[in-house]
């Protein structure tokens, strides 16, 4: 971005007097224009082509089930492929929550992006609902902290940006995550940073670019979200760094 601004001829004086300009400049000139913004009925179309939902019991093609925890909207398991091996992760939650669920995968199926927790397939059963996705080995982020040893400033700086290049790639495509927290960043032994659980997230439209549910967990929640006033994409990067 700083050989960009160089060689536009944008001066350091005006710079400082339109900062917001001059980002929004670079940004087009480096990313292009925004796409546009969905309506609710793009938005829903999007979500249930890419809901990934098939009608079969998951344990026809899963099994060695070993529970990893449990979050506000189903039970997460590690588990290997029956025929491949391929080691994921299960999130299973009840069939009454099958609405919800059918958001929740829809938005993270369409949320390809290298910090982004893959969604690879869902199943259906009679009584619950199992979402495959890949598994991340060394858990949330909460399991890599220690109070009595805090974080080095330049992983905290490398988790940061992980993460932020995960809410750029949302905010872009006007999606809102809602529940950034360390409980919702996962890790791996190659040294990658994902964000995951999607359960509350949604997507602004042209017919509400604004929301105002209060949603998420009141600790990590930016101050005009657990207000209950309007907001937009900038509460996605409000969260509460403190943790670290």
């Amino acid at each position: 971005m700083r050989q960009v601004l160089k060689a536009s001829g944008i001066t350091k004086e005006e710079t400082e007097r339109n900062p917001q300009a001059v980002l929004d400049v670079l940004a087009f000139h480096m990313e292009g224009p925004p796409p546009k913004i969905p309506t609710r009925k793009d938005m829903t179309r999007q979500i249930n082509e890419n809901n990934l939902l098939r009608k079969e019991n998951f344990k026809t093609y899963y099994g060695g089930l070993k529970k990893l925890g449990q979050g506000a909207s189903g039970i997460v398991y590690s588990a290997s492929h029956r025929k491949t091996g391929r080691k994921v992760a299960l999130k299973i939650a009840p069939l009454n929550e099958l609405t919800e669920l059918t958001n929740e995968i829809g938005l993270q199926a369409l949320s390809r992006h290298p910090n982004i927790v893959e969604v690879i397939e869902a199943y259906q059963g009679p009584e619950e609902i199992c979402i495959v996705m890949e598994l991340m080995v060394g858990g949330s982020l909460t399991d890599c902290l220690d109070i009595k040893q805090p974080m080095a400033e330049d992983l905290i700086a490398y988790v940061c940006k992980k993460m932020l290049m995960a809410l750029s790639f949302m905010h872009h495509e006007y999606r809102l995550h809602r529940d950034i927290k360390s409980d919702n960043v996962l890790v791996n032994n190659r040294g990658e940073v994902k964000v995951a659980d999607f359960g509350f997230a949604i997507s602004l439209t042209t017919e509400q670019l604004k929301r105002t549910s209060v949603v998420g967990t009141p600790y990590w929640m930016a101050p005009e979200l657990i207000r209950g006033q309007e907001y937009d994409s900038k509460v996605g990067c409000s969260m509460k760094v403190v943790n670290f």
